[in-house]
């Protein structure tokens, strides 16, 4: 990740919260690659090492290797995914030849990165031939923690800039734009369950990220309304379990 303090502060707030969106994700995007036992697996922007965890578990991988900005973030890999080797690098200048593996995969991460295409051209660039490209990106409109930034606007609290990856279209776009061929996409939803809205709360501003910057910048009247008007987007009746649902895209190609 390239801008990780738009988001996290450390890799513990990430691990604590989205993540457990993503690491859903990741496993249900490994195994629809359909990438063949023993293949080489490169984890572009790899943050805490999620995905690298998933193909370790699901993939039968001759090895992976995970490439991140963010050295804490990669101790946090280090520790969680011992069987793969995690380097410091950027996703638009891939340290690694021509052709080296015959899986890359990048979930989550195209929209922090100031041009998309340069890292989808470099992942196409290390590919393989014959190797498949795999990207993930929230949905527009059903993005994760959607339901916080819908409340802030609704209150007049404006702040989150839309993010410039939305949907499967634009994942098309740019394994085309890299000559990658065969395109696909698919919409995967996603749901954590918390015990109930103050579980839901707290966690939401644990993430020390975006989220809790932007609602401590607000006066106390505005956070009150804030939660206020996101309590009734996710606790259906008071006291009742709050299922968080967030959807995103996967798309994958061939090189």
């Amino acid at each position: 990740m390239t801008t990780e303090s738009r988001f996290y502060r450390d890799a513990e707030a990430y691990d604590s919260s989205t993540a457990r969106w993503s690491e859903q994700l990741a496993r249900e995007l490994v195994p629809w690659l359909g990438v063949r036992r023993d293949a080489r697996w490169l984890d572009v922007g790899c943050g805490t090492g999620v995905v690298s965890d998933a193909i370790m578990d699901l993939a039968w991988p001759g090895a992976v290797t995970g490439i991140d900005a963010s050295e804490p973030y990669l101790e946090a890999a280090r520790r969680k995914v011992p069987g793969a080797r995690f380097e410091l690098g950027d996703a638009t200048a891939l340290p690694f030849p021509d052709g080296s593996f015959e899986a890359v995969v990048c979930s989550l991460m195209l929209a922090l990165v100031p041009d998309p295409a340069a890292a989808v051209g470099q992942m196409a660039r290390v590919a393989a031939p014959g190797g498949v490209v795999g990207l993930a990106a929230w949905d527009g409109e059903n993005y994760l923690q959607h339901e916080y930034w819908e409340a802030a606007q609704e209150v007049g609290a404006q702040g989150r800039e839309p993010d410039p990856i939305a949907g499967g279209e634009d994942l098309v776009r740019l394994l085309g734009s890299a000559g990658l061929r065969e395109a696909q996409t698919r919409l995967i939803q996603l749901t954590v369950t918390f015990d109930g809205f103050d579980d839901y709360w707290q966690t939401l501003l644990g993430r020390k990220g975006h989220i809790t910057a932007h609602f401590e910048s607000q006066p106390p009247a505005r956070q009150a309304a804030i939660r206020e008007t996101v309590r009734p987007r996710v606790e259906r009746k008071p006291g009742a379990k709050v299922p968080v649902v967030a959807s995103a895209w996967v798309a994958k190609a061939r090189r």
